[in-house]
C-alpha cells in the first residue's frame, strides 16, 4: 500500500478517463474499476489476516472515494458491492470497507 499522493491521483485520474458507451450514455468503464478494487483487495487479503495492513487500505480506499467525481465514485463503490458475494475474508474485508467509507466520508449525502 502507498501514501503516494501523486500515484494515488493518477489512479483516480485513469479511473474518471476510461469511458464506454452503454445504451447511448457515456459512463466510467466498470471494468477499469473493478480491477482496481479486486487487485488492491488481493494484494491486502491473505490467509493471514494481516490488520495493519488492512488500516492501510482502508485509508487508500477513502484517499481514492475522496479523489473521484461523483460519477466514478459512485461505480466505484458499487464495484465494492458487487465484491460481497460468499462469506470469507474478502467479503469481511469489503464489508468494512463501506462501513468505514461511508461512517468518515466527507461527502454529504444529498436529498
Amino acid at each position: 500500500m502507498t501514501n503516494n499522493q501523486i500515484l494515488i491521483n493518477e489512479i483516480c485520474i485513469k479511473m474518471m478517463s476510461c469511458k464506454e458507451k452503454i445504451n447511448g450514455n457515456v459512463v466510467p468503464q466498470s471494468s477499469v474499476i473493478n480491477a482496481v478494487v479486486l487487485y488492491i483487495a488481493t494484494c491486502v487479503c491473505d490467509d493471514n489476516g494481516n490488520q495493519p495492513e488492512n488500516a492501510k487500505a482502508i485509508e487508500l480506499f477513502k484517499q481514492i472515494a475522496d479523489t473521484l467525481n461523483d460519477e466514478t465514485r459512485l461505480c466505484f463503490l458499487n464495484s465494492i458491492v458487487n465484491e460481497l458475494r460468499y462469506p470469507n475474508s474478502h467479503t469481511f474485508f469489503f464489508c468494512i470497507i463501506l462501513l468505514r467509507l461511508f461512517a468518515e466520508s466527507k461527502h454529504a449525502i444529498q436529498e
